[in-house]
């Protein structure tokens, strides 16, 4: 096993556009930790990531922790906390399928982190399940937001005001969730974000949405695709079988403007309007804690729940044989 410092690392738990993410352990007291890496040899990447966090724990503290940034003869590492599983796995995991208890706790969470993010100056733009986790130990019920790579800010740092629009941007993101203006090339800004999570609030609740699995010869076609069946569709149809709030929703955030700051408290009381209906009670249990038919495939995902509840941390090691 490698290791960087008192870190070692242990198995591959992520990887992306400029690195590679390793659960790791720090050996000095058997805490779990994430370590990114990127390569030297490329444009840095993971500073400006590693800052933009940094910035944003100032105000708010549902993004992960950095312990240490540096670089070794190869990489540029990143040390942060260990978080447990994202959405999407818990969503495989609860067989792709999100009751309407955990799809508005969720989004309340989520909502609420996105205003943390805003407030802090950026925008994350690369909104997935995947870039969702779970906390660990007594935060095992709280929902973290990762992987800043795509985060820029969206205040000019002489007026300290909104930037200004900037025309024809390259499409940023993921093309599931990415807002109809990504689509188009127009520069994205804080609408984008909640406009992506509203369209992740429904694949939870109705198990897909309209665009995924579009045969296509290629990414460029793909896109194409996506852009055309995101516009097609009507909201009726996009909300169909929903509670009609979350229509509200979906049409709120593509009406706002490129520069108005998004009325979250509105979304938050549409979302509990919901709640307060169907009697959901805001007490952190998820559909991912019911202990239901587990199938073979899942007992791993299965066991690290339960692990990361009762934050079990394995402290014998082995002696290490190579060095990043």
């Amino acid at each position: 096993m490698p290791h960087i410092g008192r870190y070692e690392l242990d198995k591959i738990i992520g990887r992306g556009r400029f690195g590679r993410v390793y659960k790791g352990i720090n050996s000095d007291n058997g805490e779990f930790v994430a370590v990114k890496l990127e390569d030297r040899r490329n444009e840095s990447k993971l500073l400006e990531e590693a800052e933009t966090i940094q910035n944003i724990r100032k105000n708010y503290n549902g993004v992960p922790e950095i312990y240490k940034i540096g670089h070794s003869n190869k990489w540029n590492y990143m040390i942060m906390s260990h978080l447990g599983p994202n959405l999407e796995e818990l969503f495989i995991y609860c067989k792709k399928s999100f009751s309407l208890k955990t799809s508005i706790l969720l989004s309340l969470q989520i909502f609420d982190i996105i205003k943390g993010v805003h407030e802090s100056g950026f925008i994350h733009r690369d909104i997935k399940p995947d870039n969702f986790v779970i906390g660990f130990g007594d935060s095992h019920n709280k929902i973290f937001l990762i992987d800043f790579g795509l985060s820029v800010s969206f205040i000019n740092k002489n007026t300290m005001q909104h930037n200004d629009y900037i025309h024809k941007h390259q499409f940023t993101g993921s093309f599931r969730y990415s807002s109809i203006n990504n689509h188009k090339g127009i520069q994205q800004s804080r609408r984008d974000d909640l406009e992506s999570i509203s369209y992740m609030m429904m694949y939870f609740y109705k198990g897909k949405l309209p665009w995924q699995n579009i045969p296509a010869k290629d990414k460029r076609e793909k896109l194409k695709k996506t852009y055309q069946r995101k516009t097609e569709i009507s909201l009726d149809e996009l909300c169909e079988s929903c509670p009609k709030e979350f229509k509200q929703i979906v049409r709120y955030s593509r009406s706002l403007g490129y520069k108005e700051k998004p009325d979250y408290s509105y979304i938050k009381y549409l979302l509990n309007k919901v709640r307060k209906r169907n009697k959901i009670k805001i007490d952190g249990k998820y559909d991912w804690d019911i202990d239901n038919d587990t199938d073979s495939s899942q007992i791993a995902m299965k066991q690290e729940l339960e692990n990361i509840k009762n934050i079990k941390i394995q402290k014998t090691y082995k002696k290490l044989k190579k060095e990043i």
